[in-house]
């Protein structure tokens, strides 16, 4: 069956798978109560600041440790533009209050700044070049996403630089933020249990000139104050008095562990009040921060990382910021503990109540997000408390308890072999068999279309093609279903009113046309559908003879365009594009025209036209120096074979590897809108492959690059007037009620879900390329949306919740999972670069015991010096721990080994895309050599003797499965599970005893009770067999053994 091998020859690789320095600095800005006054004066200014012991102009009384001190320090000039009068020679931004600066400043005000939304007052430009420097404050404008907390910080302080010499000048950007300015908390749990800082002024605790007095007097040197170490200066107690009560004060002295962060802030705002009064009288506790002596710690819990920086506050952030945002994995995990979706370890809420404020850390917690300046403030609690990244890496992931119920128990006992064609008795990953979930539960939406009137959409993995008759204005469920007799079902089907994988959609108002993929044909109503389930009046049929590219044949077809006169389709699977001058009136019509773009067309997708000019996307494109995935353009029609096409382009603004292909649509005043890795606009159709998009609006990327904009395989994109109809990564179609304007634009509403965030599918305990494991009582369900979902019981009833959901994915540790094994009470999983280890089943929301990357013993593992090497399968039995490697190698260990244990022996030239043992088989699954490999455990270690079983008879060994000897392969081509009873009959070279799923090489993959659809993960325990469909699927399958 040469279509499906070459299919599944495409399909297998796939499914494998500082803020600026500053010198000595004296306090310098006001209180918020007298800024406005501050910034009416002409202040003189200076290049160095004034020392800090002349400051004070009026030292008769001791300052109130909750009023900001006024200084009288002169601020550096703002410089012109004009690059002729600027100084060749970096000047450090003169210190202001940083907190004041960002309390007029807030991020969003800065962060439109910085990304050209607002524009620069005179001055900005040149005060900013000073402190991140000008290549980077360029890449702001295009990148708005790689501007930082510590960029908007700098930000701030220049526009307050920038308002104390040009007062007035700012009050544009003041008047634009969202937000208000941080409030301190009463609540006695946030760090100081006695009393709210006592202040006339508007300033919150937090926003006095905390930094220069914690930078002057760190966290050890105040708790080695509070604890009595240290002897208080004259005018100490009186002033820390006002703050924290005397009998608090008190027990610190026998409860070091009492002391929070609130009042170490607290005791260094009093000691620098103290200095400022009496100059030279906390000397001998400054000189202590310096002194070589033992570390206090934080609340008496750990020690201070070694090596830390006693100094400044900036070089503190600096060092927190070097360990914990070295890697992605650490920043997900800061990110995690701060938004409240992992537990925080101890002396965490009380630090970052802190230094944020105890209301923002609930807003923070209740939206389950964070600015990247709250963020830092969460790696210097996190590094000030003495925590080193490895050691909470584990214990942060985060795990979601579900309230669910389910049925349970009853477990069959049934021991009967399988038997070909058998149903399954439950799904997972699905709402049931043939039941979609209604007319607003969508899975995978594709191809979008609109007659200006009328709004259309393939809903592919359902099977069906929803009509709206008049534009949705909301959250509308559509009139019409095509494919299905109802809205309520999803059966596929190769009758003219059924559909297989329904891919894209066009019309011109009267004819409709939707490529029918998996079907391998073409589906035309001559008029438009007024009814659900209405057959169609042309099929153009495709049929399986080889992938060259005829006129009077199609494979896969992907994408189709038509104006009612022209029709436009692409082959996919023939690498070229079809074109009828004349719309076809009657079945299986042949085409005029031809394309293959001279042999660059690969496995060419989407099609945008406007009847002028032609677009193609390609997954698989042979371009000389290109990548694979992008477009070809025609800026005129195509009128003939092989017409040459005009330019190719990549994706505008991403060149990376996970870079989709473009495809859109036009306005009526030729404008072109296309979803790429952002939605992209160009006023006119683009004059090569340099033109660049006139606007880029970005969605927001979470999980694995899902977005309401980001295009993938499936996403397309329609418009209707001003209206803009996107369908998502997340299930959904987004709507724009006019063509946008502005980068950061978000659609007006969505149909199908809540909002434009929600994935629908997620909601409903979909899963993606499901990877199961179980002992029988449990079932542990890995996916590649970075989720580990849990059923502490063996469900009995299908589309269930589980009962815990981990989150190990990319905002959580990374963690790309290709293999899971379970032996006895341990489960384990193998990622791409990193193995998980729980010594006990999970069951109750436990983390993992151990974490090994990088390397075990001497084997690398990830990716070293570019080259990968990544896990591709794990396997564990009583004796033996194995690991499959991209090298085509297997690593043995005796037990699950440490980080140092080199293994006992390696199996070469092996492919591995997964492994299984049961003690006496170690099998492994060859992907695209169609076969698997037997091996018997007893022989490992003396004559690892290769025993090869499949060929003809399977397209694609995705997975393998071995238990109570009896073998498994997952077929993944022809998507089937063949089944030996006896593992030894199948070394022999006989046939299996079963075949579960499609019966014949000739069937197209397709959803059913008793049909699979890219099959390629198993487990069996003995009772009940587990399949996992992926790529083009997300169900996961049980079957159970039949009557004797």
């Amino acid at each position: 069956m040469l279509f499906w091998r070459v299919l599944t020859l495409l399909i297998i690789p796939t499914i494998l798978l500082a803020c600026s320095s500053e010198s000595s600095t004296p306090p310098t800005v006001n209180l918020q109560a007298t800024i406005e006054a501050q910034v009416q004066a002409t202040l003189e200014h200076q290049k160095k600041p004034t020392p800090l012991t002349t400051q004070i102009q009026d030292t008769a009384s001791m300052p109130d440790p909750t009023l900001q001190v006024q200084g009288s320090s002169k601020l550096e000039p703002v410089k012109s533009n004009d690059s002729s009068n600027r100084e060749q020679t970096r000047t450090p931004i003169t210190r202001v209050d940083k907190d004041q600066a960002v309390s007029l400043y807030p991020p969003d005000s800065t962060q439109s700044l910085l990304s050209g939304a607002l524009e620069w007052p005179a001055g900005f430009g040149n005060c900013m070049q000073e402190s991140i420097g000008n290549q980077k404050l360029e890449s702001f404008k295009d990148n708005p996403g790689n501007i930082g907390g510590m960029d908007k910080d700098s930000a701030a302080i220049c526009l307050l630089s920038i308002e104390l010499d040009r007062p007035g000048s700012t009050d544009y950007i003041k008047g634009n933020s969202r937000y208000t300015a941080k409030t301190p908390s009463n609540d006695p749990n946030t760090g100081d249990s006695k009393t709210k800082p006592a202040s006339n002024t508007k300033e919150s605790y937090s926003s006095l000139d905390k930094d220069q007095a914690t930078a002057l007097y760190p966290q050890d040197v105040t708790n080695d104050i509070l604890s009595g170490i240290l002897e208080w200066p004259l005018g100490f107690e009186e002033c820390i008095q006002k703050t924290i009560s005397t009998e608090k004060l008190a027990s610190f002295k026998d409860n070091t562990n009492a002391i929070g962060g609130m009042d170490k802030d607290a005791t260094a705002i009093c000691l620098l009040s103290v200095e400022l009064n009496s100059p030279g009288s906390t000397d001998y506790i400054k000189a202590s921060a310096t002194s070589d002596k033992p570390s206090s710690g934080h609340s008496g819990t750990k020690d201070k990382p070694n090596g830390s920086d006693t100094g400044s506050g900036n070089a503190i952030r600096a060092q927190a910021q070097d360990l914990f945002a070295s890697t992605e994995l650490y920043q997900n995990m800061v990110a995690n503990i701060l938004t409240g979706s992992a537990s925080s370890p101890s002396g965490f809420d009380e630090c970052i109540s802190s230094a944020i404020g105890a209301d923002a850390l609930i807003m923070i917690r209740a939206n389950v997000t964070a600015e990247a300046m709250d963020r830092d403030e969460a790696m210097v609690c996190l590094f000030s408390l003495g925590y080193q990244p490895e050691e909470l890496i584990l214990s942060t992931i985060p795990v979601e308890t579900l309230s669910t119920t389910y049925q349970y128990g009853n477990l069959s006992n049934k021991t009967g072999p399988f038997v070909s064609n058998q149903d399954a008795d439950i799904v997972l990953g699905a709402i049931d068999f043939n039941t979609t979930g209604g007319p607003l539960l969508f899975n995978h939406p594709s191809g979008i279309a609109t007659d200006g009137t009328r709004l259309l959409m393939a809903d592919s993995y359902n099977n069906r093609v929803l009509i709206w008759n008049t534009l949705p204005e909301s959250n509308e469920s559509p009139d019409i279903v095509l494919g299905q007799e109802n809205f309520y079902t999803n059966a596929p089907g190769t009758g003219r009113s059924n559909m297989n994988w329904p891919k894209s959609i066009a019309t011109d108002g009267e004819t409709v046309v939707v490529t029918d993929t998996y079907n391998d044909r073409i589906l035309i109503w001559n008029e438009f559908p007024n009814e659900n389930g209405e057959a169609a009046d042309i099929v153009l049929q495709g049929s399986d003879t080889g992938t060259k590219l005829l006129k009077n044949n199609l494979l896969w077809p992907w994408g189709v365009w038509t104006d009612g006169d022209r029709l436009a389709v692409t082959s996919t699977q023939q690498g070229g594009v079809l074109i009828w001058n004349d719309f076809p009136t009657r079945d299986n019509e042949s085409a005029d025209i031809k394309l293959t773009g001279n042999g660059a067309l690969g496995t060419p997708r989407q099609i945008t036209s406007d009847g002028n000019s032609l677009i193609i996307g390609d997954h698989n494109a042979s371009v000389n120096g290109q990548r694979g995935v992008g477009t070809f353009f025609w800026k005129t029609f195509p009128d003939r074979d092989e017409k040459p096409y005009d330019f190719y382009m990549s994706d505008p603004i991403d060149l990376g590897t996970g870079a989709p292909w473009m495809r859109g649509d036009f306005t009526a005043d030729s404008k072109l809108l296309v979803l790429g890795s952002a939605l992209y606009v160009w006023d006119s159709f683009p004059e090569d492959s340099d033109s660049s998009p006139t606007l880029t609006v970005n969605g927001g990327y979470e999980k694995w690059g899902a977005s309401f904009l980001k295009a993938t395989d499936h996403t397309d994109l329609a418009i209707a007037g001003d209206k803009v109809f996107l369908t998502t990564n997340y299930h959904t179609i987004s709507v724009y009620d006019s063509i946008p304007i502005n980068p950061e634009q978000k659609p007006d509403f969505v149909i199908g879900g809540p909002d434009i965030y929600t994935n629908t599918l997620e909601s409903n305990n979909f899963l993606f390329n499901p990877i199961p494991a179980t002992d029988g009582k449990s079932l542990f369900v890995v996916s590649d949306a970075g989720y580990m979902h849990v059923w502490k019981n063996i469900p009995q009833e299908s589309g269930v919740a589980p009962d815990y959901i981990y989150s190990i994915g990319p905002d959580s540790i990374a963690f790309s999972v290709g293999d899971v094994t379970l032996f006895d009470e341990t489960l384990i999983l193998g990622g791409r670069d990193m193995i998980l280890k729980w010594d006990s089943l999970p069951t109750s929301g436990e983390p993992p015991d151990i974490l090994l990357d990088g390397q075990v013993g001497s084997v690398k593992i990830g990716n070293v010096s570019n080259e990968s090497l990544g896990i591709t399968g794990v396997a564990m039995d009583e004796n033996y721990f194995y690991m499959a490697l991209s090298t085509d190698k297997i690593h043995i260990w005796e037990g699950f080994p440490s980080p140092e244990t080199e293994p006992i022996a390696t199996l070469d030239n092996i492919r591995a895309l997964n492994l299984h043992s049961d003690g006496t088989y170690l099998v492994a699954s060859n992907g695209d050599k169609h076969t698997v490999t037997v091996y018997r455990v007893s022989d490992l270690l003396t004559n690892p003797k290769q025993n090869i079983v499949g060929g003809s008879n399977i397209n694609g060994a995705a997975g393998v499965y071995v238990g109570n000897g009896q073998l498994f392969i997952a077929d993944n081509g022809f998507s089937r599970i063949h089944v030996w009873n006896d593992v030894e009959n199948a070394i022999r070279g006989r046939s299996a005893d079963a075949l579960i799923g499609n019966q014949s090489r000739y069937d197209a993959p397709q959803i059913g009770i008793n049909k699979l659809f890219l099959p390629k993960f198993l487990t069996y325990d003995g009772t009940y067999l587990w399949v996992g469909e992926v790529k083009f699927s997300n169900r996961l399958l049980r079957f159970s053994h039949n009557d004797e």
